[in-house]
């Protein structure tokens, strides 16, 4: 399986929309606090 396109919205700590379609070699950077592992629990929420 592939992953093709992802997009997140008020999940958790996530108040606005992320989305990306580029998934080769995907980085996320962010600040403490600033909801990156929600991101990849709403990821883990779908698979």
């Amino acid at each position: 399986m592939e992953i093709v396109s992802f997009k997140v919205s008020q999940y958790r700590s996530i108040s606005g929309e992320i989305s990306s379609d580029n998934f080769n070699g995907l980085t996320i950077v962010g600040q403490n606090n600033s909801g990156k592992t929600n991101l990849l629990k709403a990821m883990r929420v779908f698979f």
